[in-house]
């Protein structure tokens, strides 16, 4: 397995998982960067986004096996997928103009398509759960049935091992898994990294000896996760491997797919630049419904003179110190607010594609910044102590880019609910304690994402 896992890491096959944290620290107040027009890189992002998605993911994928790309693949393009691009390109001698078409294209898919072999690294339906996930047989050399009804594979040496599970409708719920993955109940372990939205979430964890990764992901037919514990021995060649493993994970994949025991071998990935739709944006920004037909965000004044929330117009009804009023019609009922100081530990709901809501979480050392991901929505984002007290919202992000993966992170300012209660006047009312909501769902409900067009 060394001896596999070695020459892979010399080739770069692996990759760095990045950590989506939500913290907050003191930091001295600096002025945002001046976002500056790159022609290069709105160049490579069009000739990217005319591919259909498919296409889109296969390339991100191939620049993971690669080692130039570290995040996941998701068919959306930014600095990211930008700078893994040129990087393949400067290593193969070809144009760094972050677009790969043709001969460059199947350059990537041939070299992609070597290292996967090597790895033996083999993408099926686990024939227990019905999940759909990628195996390096190379690594994990043994296979067996597990104690939570899923299958286990492991390296030779016991020091990898790879779960899947499933449930059936009723037997649990994401609330319960979540609880369960980050009640920490060992002196020695802590979660390194947690992420969750309605009906997904992810957990990462250490051990003095051991590091771990949890999936799980519910829908019609019950939830399905994986579960990856691994050595700190290996450490250093297996951290990068779970990225293509969690790439590869469909939790409810269609019925037609071959199991793993049929498993075929990887097709050669061929470019595919035909013409398509651009993938659906980001929401600008974030908003809090404080009162029936009033949506609260944290949006500079002129940085988006015609607002849309669920597909209506809105008015801007007043702005100051970063905050912003919209009047919509037709909202849902306003979110119940409780004034909250500095909390030792935070959530945010932020909002993403397609309505759904996102909820970070980490640990809050102080009232004046956060460390957020770097992404479209998280300006106006609301912060929410674990009791349910409104903490402040994310302050306008001037500097809003496309990142791809799992989000870097970066501070920001808070804007205290002192702040916003005094924006608001007479427009919402706080209670002092016991009425406001305390879990991400119910607070979630009032949540939404602001477009500009």
């Amino acid at each position: 397995m060394e001896t596999v896992m070695a020459s892979l890491m010399t080739r770069g096959v692996f990759l760095v998982f990045i950590g989506l944290a939500l913290s907050v620290h003191t930091v001295s107040a600096q002025a945002p960067a001046t976002p500056v027009a790159d022609p290069v890189f709105n160049a490579a992002k069009a000739e990217f986004e005319r591919m259909d998605e498919p296409a889109r993911k296969a390339l991100q994928d191939d620049l993971v096996w690669t080692g130039d790309y570290n995040g996941i693949t998701q068919g959306v393009y930014g600095k990211m997928t930008f700078r893994a691009t040129q990087a393949f390109q400067k290593r193969s001698k070809l144009p760094e103009d972050g677009i790969l078409t043709g001969k460059g294209r199947l350059a990537l898919a041939t070299a992609a398509r070597g290292i996967r072999e090597q790895a033996q690294f083999a993408v099926a339906v686990d024939p227990r759960t019905k999940a759909r996930i990628g195996i390096p047989r190379a690594v994990l050399t043994k296979n067996s049935d597990n104690p939570s009804g899923g299958t286990r594979w492991q390296s030779a040496d016991e020091k990898i091992t790879v779960d899947s599970i499933g449930y059936g409708p009723g037997d649990t719920d994401i609330d319960s898994l979540f609880e369960r993955a980050t009640n920490v109940k060992t002196p020695d372990r802590k979660v390194t990294y947690k992420f969750r939205n309605e009906a997904f979430f992810v957990v990462t964890g250490e051990t003095a000896t051991g590091k771990s990764f949890t999936r799980f992901e519910s829908g019609p037919e019950g939830i399905r996760g994986i579960r990856i514990g691994y050595d700190k021995s290996v450490s250093a060649q297996f951290d990068r491997m779970v990225i293509a493993i969690v790439n590869s994970f469909e939790p409810f994949p269609g019925t037609t797919t071959p199991t793993v025991a049929q498993a075929p071998a990887l097709p050669v990935v061929k470019p595919a630049v035909q013409p398509t739709a651009a993938p659906s944006p980001l929401p600008f920004a974030t908003g809090l419904i404080v009162a029936k037909g009033r949506v609260l965000t944290a949006l500079p004044a002129n940085a988006c003179a015609n607002p849309v929330i669920d597909g209506k117009a809105a008015k801007i009804e007043r702005h100051q110190d970063g905050l912003m009023l919209l009047a919509v019609e037709n909202t849902a009922e306003p979110l119940i607010l409780r004034q909250g100081a500095a909390a030792n530990e935070v959530f945010a709901v932020t909002a993403a594609v397609g309505g759904r809501r996102i909820v970070g979480s980490g640990q809050a050392v102080s009232p004046e910044t956060v460390i957020v991901p770097l992404m479209k929505s998280a300006s106006g984002a609301p912060l929410f102590s674990r009791d349910g007290a409104l903490i402040g919202l994310i302050a306008p992000m001037t500097d809003r880019r496309d990142i791809d993966g799992l989000l870097p992170t970066a501070p920001r300012q808070i804007i205290p609910t002192a702040t916003v209660q005094k924006f608001l006047g007479g427009t919402a009312s706080f209670v002092d304690s016991g009425n406001a909501p305390t879990d991400a769902a119910s607070q979630a409900r009032h949540i939404v994402g602001i477009e500009c067009r």
